[in-house]
């Protein structure tokens, strides 16, 4: 082809100026994501963790499982936390990890009857019927007073029974009669004749299935350094009424829940009497019924004050809701950790500002009111101009 049909054309420079001051931001590394039990944290949400110290602050340490000990009060260490150790594991040679720690989450909507439910219940409730009872049941002590004083008395632990009975044993107040049942006021061990050698806020108990076979028999008390102690005896771990994953041979028909030695010290500084109640509702169960999902702990509503002029009809429910508090995450580990105390309560000085003043603690749930732990305190708190606010929110 003729060179004449071509066009030629100089080569020459082009300059374009690209912007580079506003470089788009590079997206932190997230990591692998690891999904699974913790000993405490977040919940079902992603936490960022970029190291292994980190993870432990946040989450917790690695439980290898097969721990005994106090499942009710101090959580459930008999399973691995398989994902804790997979942290580990990564984080001994990387740096940035994402983990999404699992509660027990459940659908909206379900109903009372609904199958996959979260959280538990007992097999029975309270009925009159030995072969179908089951449920919740208080030791309610009262300290000891001559026949026609009123006096008050606490709540001093909670047995939740799969099936079965509970009876507590000793002296029916003012005989020397001995008597095992429910539904009885009974003289502690130190002054009745069923435990000889007890001490103050000592009982026995009787605990039999639903062939009113007889399962435990002991007596306790509430002195931790005792062998005694009320959780050292009885058991505390609610997944051995599970048959379909526990041995036969350490099936449970009952465990120990919550109890109030503090409460009961504090009050009950004597000789005392005991009696054991059913706290459920017929059968509808509710003291043993929990089956809901997982959800952030929070105080009951703090009311304000009753005005009126005689107190005879005063009724908590019908009190001004003001503030309640809420852990921002959910958890039963974060309803272990603090408690909230309401300090230096002032009344208002002026008409202008008909609004007193109040301190706000936030405290180590362990500590006591005579050596407080304080984590945080917010001073000269006031619902001036918020009630509306402070009424549906919480901190």
């Amino acid at each position: 082809m003729s060179v004449k049909s071509f066009k030629f054309i100089s080569p020459g420079i082009f300059i374009n100026e690209i912007d580079n001051s506003q470089l788009p931001a590079v997206p932190d590394e997230i990591g692998p994501v690891v999904i699974g039990r913790t000993e405490r944290g977040p919940g079902m949400r992603p936490v960022k963790v970029n190291s292994f110290s980190e993870f432990v602050q946040v989450f917790g340490n690695p439980i290898p499982g097969g721990q005994g000990g106090d499942v009710w009060r101090d959580g459930n260490y008999t399973a691995p936390t398989y994902a804790a150790y997979a942290a580990q594991a990564y984080l001994r040679n990387s740096n940035a990890l994402t983990v999404v720690r699992l509660l027990g989450g459940q659908k909206t909507g379900l109903s009372t009857t609904s199958a996959g439910r979260a959280g538990w219940e007992t097999a029975a409730s309270n009925t009159t019927v030995v072969a179908t009872n089951g449920g919740a049941y208080g030791l309610f002590v009262f300290p000891s007073a001559s026949a026609g004083t009123a006096v008050t008395g606490a709540l001093a632990a909670v047995w939740y029974l799969n099936e079965g009975s509970i009876e507590i044993s000793g002296t029916i107040r003012g005989t020397n009669t001995s008597v095992s049942g429910s539904g009885v006021m009974v003289h502690d061990g130190a002054f009745g004749n069923a435990i000889p050698g007890a001490g103050t806020n000592e009982y026995k108990v009787v605990i039999k299935d639903a062939d009113q076979v007889e399962v435990k028999r002991t007596s306790f008390n509430f002195t931790r350094s005792s062998s005694k102690y009320i959780r050292k005896v009885f058991n505390t771990n609610p997944t051995l009424i599970n048959t379909a994953i526990t041995r036969t041979a350490n099936q449970e028909t009952y465990w120990l829940g919550p109890t109030f030695e503090r409460h009961l010290e504090s009050l009950v500084t004597s000789d005392s009497y005991g009696v054991i109640l059913g706290l459920d509702s017929g059968s509808a169960g509710i003291a043993s019924d929990f089956r809901f999902g997982f959800q952030a702990a929070q105080t009951p509503w703090i009311i304000s004050q009753d005005i009126q002029t005689t107190h005879s009809g005063f009724d908590a429910t019908n009190m001004t809701k003001l503030i309640k508090f809420h852990t921002l995450d959910a958890g039963e580990d974060e309803q272990k950790k603090v408690k909230i105390s309401i300090t230096d309560i002032k009344a208002s000085t002026t008409d202008a500002n008909p609004y007193g003043s109040f301190s706000v603690e936030i405290r180590d749930a362990r500590d006591s009111d005579n050596a407080p732990i304080v984590l945080e305190r917010y001073s000269s708190v006031t619902l001036i101009l918020f009630t509306a606010l402070y009424s549906t929110s919480y901190w």
